[in-house]
C-alpha cells in the first residue's frame, strides 16, 4: 500500500506541474479547467466572476483514486463565508469520515453542521465583519456507485440521463430560494403570518427575507439567526422590525442516489447558471456538444450570452465591465462530471489524488488520508 501511495503522490505532482487550468482570452473574468479525468470518467470545470473586485463564488473538485468530491459555495454579502467553506469543509469532511469510518449521509450532515458552528463561532469573535456574510453550500461525493449530496440554498445538481435515445434532466436538490420557489415562499410567509406578516418583500427586483437574503437555508448569516449576533444601530444590513429570529436555518437537503446505466453526466452549478439557463437547456447543451473538453465553460458562456441579450448589450461590452457586471449576471460556477459505467465502483483504478480550486495551483488532495482505509 505504501508503494501505491508513493506512486500516487509522484504522479499527482507531475500532473499538477504539467496540466494547468487557464483564463479565457475572450473573457478576462473567466477561469476554466477544460478537461480532466477521474476514476469513473471525465470532468470539466469553469467559473466566471461578476462581483467586483472579489468573486463571491468559491468552489473545488477533489479527486481520489476511487472517488470524487465537488463543492460549490455561493456567497452573499461578501465572499468570507464561501472562502471559509472552500478552505475548511473538505478537510472537515475527511476528518469526520475517518472518525466514523464511513462515507455516508451522516458524515455529510455532520460536516455541514460543524461548518455552521465553527463559522458562527468565528463571527461571534470578529463581530460585525463576519456577522452579515453567508453562503449557499452544495457538496456532492461520488463513492462506490452512488452520489451522496447535501445542499443549502439555490445551487443545484442536475443529472443528464438518456433513455431510448432521449435525453432528460433530473434535478436532485431542493430550491431554498423565496424568490424562485413560489410554493416555498408561500409556506414561509404562512408560518409567520401572525408574528411578521411582511417578512418577505421585494428588493432590487427579487423577493428577499426581510429585504436582505434570498435563500432561507445557509451557512453563516449569524445576524439573521441568533439574538446574540445583533448588528450595531445604523448598520446597512440592520434587520427591519418586527424581529422574529431565526429567519434562516442551517438545515441541509441531503440525499443518496445510485448511479443508473441511463446516467450520462452530472451538472453541479451555482444559481448564477440557473438564473439564465434551465436544467433542460443545460442538459441539451451538454448532449449536443461534440466535445467534452471545455463543456463547463460552454455552459457558463451560454448563460452570460443570455444575460447580455436580456440587458441588450453586446457580449464584448459585458466582458469589459468591472463593477457594473454584477447588474448583468451573478458569479457563475459549473462542474460537469461524465460517467463511464464500465469503471463505476471499481477499486483497482489508481489516478492522481488532486485538489482543484479556481485561481489556485493544483495540489495533492487530502483524499489520500482515507484512500487506504474507508475508500478500499
Amino acid at each position: 500500500m505504501s508503494n501505491i501511495k508513493e506512486k500516487l503522490t509522484e504522479t499527482a505532482k507531475s500532473v499538477c506541474n504539467s496540466v494547468a487550468a487557464k483564463f479565457s482570452r475572450k473573457d478576462p473574468n473567466m477561469w476554466s479547467k477544460e478537461h480532466g479525468t477521474y476514476a469513473w470518467g471525465e470532468y470539466s470545470f469553469a467559473v466566471v466572476r461578476a462581483n467586483y473586485p472579489d468573486i463571491n463564488d468559491r468552489s473545488q473538485i477533489e479527486i481520489g483514486s476511487n472517488g470524487l468530491f465537488v463543492g460549490i459555495y455561493d456567497g452573499h454579502h461578501g465572499p468570507k463565508a464561501a472562502s471559509y467553506l472552500q478552505d475548511k469543509l473538505f478537510s472537515k469532511f475527511i476528518a469526520i469520515a475517518r472518525k466514523n469510518r464511513a462515507i455516508n449521509l451522516e458524515a455529510i450532515k455532520e460536516t455541514i453542521k460543524t461548518m455552521e458552528n465553527d463559522f458562527i463561532h468565528e463571527a461571534r469573535k470578529n463581530r460585525t465583519e463576519l456577522l452579515t456574510t453567508g453562503s449557499c453550500c452544495l457538496i456532492g461525493m461520488l463513492y462506490r456507485g452512488d452520489l451522496l449530496y447535501g445542499s443549502l440554498g439555490n445551487s443545484a445538481i442536475v443529472f443528464g440521463t438518456e433513455i431510448t435515445g432521449e435525453f432528460g434532466a433530473e434535478i436532485l436538490t431542493k430550491d431554498h430560494s423565496v424568490h424562485t420557489n413560489e410554493p416555498y415562499r408561500q409556506i414561509y410567509m404562512e408560518t409567520r403570518a401572525k408574528t411578521d406578516p411582511d417578512c418577505i418583500c421585494l428588493k432590487d427586483g427579487k423577493y428577499k427575507i426581510k429585504g436582505l437574503v434570498e435563500v432561507a437555508h445557509t451557512i453563516g448569516d449569524a445576524y439573521m439567526k441568533y439574538h446574540d449576533c445583533k448588528l450595531p444601530q445604523g448598520h446597512m444590513h440592520q434587520i427591519p422590525t418586527p424581529l422574529d429570529l431565526p429567519y434562516l436555518w442551517d438545515i441541509p437537503h441531503v440525499g443518496q442516489r445510485p448511479l443508473h446505466n441511463s446516467d450520462r453526466f452530472i451538472i453541479f452549478a451555482s444559481n448564477g447558471l440557473w438564473e439564465h439557463i434551465s436544467p433542460e437547456e443545460a442538459v441539451k447543451i451538454v448532449d449536443e456538444s461534440h466535445e467534452r473538453k471545455g463543456i463547463a465553460k460552454k455552459l457558463v458562456e451560454a448563460a452570460v450570452n443570455v444575460a447580455a441579450n436580456k440587458a441588450k448589450l453586446n457580449i464584448r461590452e459585458v466582458h469589459r465591465l468591472t463593477e457594473a457586471r454584477r447588474a448583468i449576471h451573478d458569479d457563475i460556477t459549473v462542474a460537469v462530471i461524465f460517467i463511464n459505467h464500465k469503471s463505476v465502483g471499481k477499486r483497482d483504478i489508481y489516478l492522481p489524488v488532486i485538489s482543484i480550486k479556481p485561481d489556485e495551483n493544483e495540489f495533492i488532495s487530502k483524499f489520500h488520508e482515507i484512500e487506504g482505509g474507508i475508500m478500499q
